[in-house]
């Protein structure tokens, strides 16, 4: 069982067409991840899919530390092994760590973030605005208790692997996980799905070269390109150029410690062994194309700062 704090999520709507579905789900989650090697469960719904992803090798390393072998372990994160809301609206969850803010529209989990803490006013109000709801609610609510039950409540067809344990199978594993940095580098962008397009050609053209199977080539090229038109329905950039566009305008011993991007409205918090210079932090994260309409502030231990932003699409 994984924490919800090294877990990401997102909602992504299913196409219409039926037949487009896995692919175009397979490409959102891949191009949303925040992760080069990303891990993932999904909950399938009649229209949309909650996609949970997380740092496969990072994970892996943890379980086997904790003396299991990864080939063996299903991974799956910990809300999925929690009873659902029994009434819609917003909820705080007490977490393996922290607490987990969670919206929830006819018994279906649309919107989710993890804080290290119960969060502060700004940061709950911008968690139900990226989560889109209409009149916000300023009483921040406590923490309520998870119920764990002994089956996860995934449903639908999976293209990824992922687990139905129940928690205390995995308990000596949990605090190594829950102990992993929330901080990394990006370095550039890595367009995935892009990549998988090329690839995706080249197979079907080599195919078509060893002759006899012309059909099959035309086939897997007009999939392609609907699979291309469904994720290019997603205008804002994938979270790894977000992570490159900031990363590499903070000081090099910057540290990533939260960070949340739904609906265009992103907000992270930095920290550095050094108190880190608020205005020039402003100035240089602003050049950044990607990023407008940002604020930041001095985080609470007084080196980080903490920042809110929209992304441009």
């Amino acid at each position: 069982m994984l924490s919800r704090a090294l877990c990401s999520f997102t909602l992504v709507p299913l196409p219409a067409d039926a037949t487009r579905r896995r692919d175009a789900v397979r490409l959102r989650a891949r191009a949303d991840a925040p992760f080069a090697e990303p891990g993932f469960a999904e909950d399938w719904r009649s229209d949309a899919v909650a996609i949970w992803c997380w740092d496969r090798p990072r994970v892996w390393r943890s379980i086997e530390a904790a003396g299991f072998d990864p080939a063996r372990v299903r991974i799956v994160p910990e809300t999925i092994v929690q009873a659902r809301a029994a009434v819609d609206g917003l909820r705080l969850v007490a977490a393996l760590d922290g607490v987990d803010a969670q919206l929830w529209r006819d018994g279906v989990l649309v919107a989710s973030r993890w804080f290290a803490d119960v969060p502060t006013q700004a940061d709950w109000l911008l968690f139900q605005r990226g989560a889109s709801i209409a009149t916000l609610q300023s009483t921040i609510p406590q923490p309520v208790a998870p119920v764990w039950i002994d089956r996860a409540w995934l449903a639908g067809p999976s293209s990824f692997n992922f687990t139905r344990v129940a928690p205390r199978q995995l308990a000596a594993a949990i605090a190594l996980l829950a102990a992993l940095p929330l901080g990394w580098r990006a370095g550039e962008a890595i367009a995935l799905n892009l990549a998988d397009a090329r690839l995706a050609r080249a197979q079907a053209s080599e195919a078509a070269s060893l002759g006899g199977l012309e059909a099959s080539r035309r086939r897997a090229l007009a999939d392609l390109d609907a699979v291309q038109a469904i994720a290019q329905l997603d205008r804002f950039p994938s979270q790894l150029a977000l992570l490159a566009a900031v990363t590499k305008r903070l000081p090099d011993d910057t540290r990533l410690v939260e960070w949340s991007f739904q609906a265009g409205d992103l907000s992270f918090t930095a920290t550095a062994d050094a108190p880190i210079d608020l205005p020039a932090a402003v100035r240089t994260l602003s050049a950044a194309p990607l990023l407008t309409n940002l604020v930041a502030d001095r985080a609470l231990d007084g080196r980080g700062i903490v920042v809110r932003c929209r992304v441009r699409a």
